[in-house]
């Protein structure tokens, strides 16, 4: 979005192969947003534009066995992480009546890091899943691109699955009541939590075009809204999330960019 209005627009470009492989897909969204400029009309000043989520997609060049028409690979920018942990901590999701705990983990920010799968149809999403369930990676596979070979390096491990596809014969209603189907899980790889997401093509279309409530929009929107009723009426969940941000922009210990935020009766030490 921009710095003064909030409103929020979107950057589309190409990369080449040099690009994709040097850079994290944090990196790619930034320096894009660092060659962009928009100009305030009132006060007809040039300012920087503000990343708050950046993806990287995979066009699928011809039909495939899987159905894949595409993957999409993301991470979060920073101010959702940081917006993330201050959740968590105090327990925002029960304030919007949304399950976003995993049963298997402690609470910690679980999807940073994530992958949308775009299929044809509800049996090809659960033909991939299953897939991927199953996927083995081969040793020359991983020292190819320069993975370490190790156990967890070899195998996807599933930690959660949630089914948000259509209902199926026999089966009690598990979409969300906003529309949005997906079947959604939590993998570890290599140490590091990644959320997944497989969706038909006919509901990533009508998510794009915000045609329904199945784009994302309006729960983050109520979301902020939750967020600034909360930091009103308890002070210190403003103060977490101050902290955090200063934290993540900080840019170095020893050559702190500015003084950490302030709350009575905390103090903030930093421990080299």
């Amino acid at each position: 979005p921009d710095g003064a209005t909030g409103q929020r627009f979107q950057l589309v470009q190409p990369l080449s192969a040099d690009e994709l492989y040097t850079q994290t897909d944090l990196d790619l969204g930034s320096r894009q947003l660092e060659r962009f400029m928009w100009q305030d009309m009132d006060t007809m000043i040039w300012k920087k534009a503000l990343l708050v989520a950046n993806f990287v997609e995979y066009e699928a060049l011809q039909v495939n066995n899987w159905g894949v028409f595409k993957c999409i690979s993301r991470i979060k920018a920073e101010e959702e992480i940081w917006n993330k942990v201050v959740d968590e901590i105090f327990e925002i999701d029960t304030l919007l009546k949304r399950e976003k705990q995993l049963r298997h983990l402690s609470r910690f920010v679980k999807d940073v890091f994530g992958i949308k799968m775009v299929v044809g149809d509800e049996d090809q999403a659960r033909r991939v899943h299953a897939f991927l369930e199953s996927l083995e990676f081969s040793d020359s596979q991983l020292r190819s691109t320069g993975v370490p070979v190790k156990p967890e390096t070899k195998r996807i491990r599933v930690l959660e699955v949630k089914d948000y596809l259509s209902d199926r014969e026999g089966q009690s209603s598990s979409s969300k009541s906003s529309g949005w189907r997906a079947l959604k899980s939590v993998v570890m790889w290599w140490d590091t939590t990644i959320e997944i997401q497989i969706q038909v093509l006919r509901n990533y279309h009508r998510e794009r075009e915000r045609i329904t409530k199945e784009s994302h929009s309006e729960f983050k929107a109520k979301r902020e809204d939750v967020r600034e009723m909360i930091a009103t009426a308890q002070p210190l969940f403003r103060f977490y999330r101050d902290l955090l941000q200063w934290l993540f922009q900080t840019p170095a210990a020893d050559h702190p960019a500015s003084s950490p935020p302030v709350f009575r009766n905390v103090l903030v030490v930093l421990d080299q």
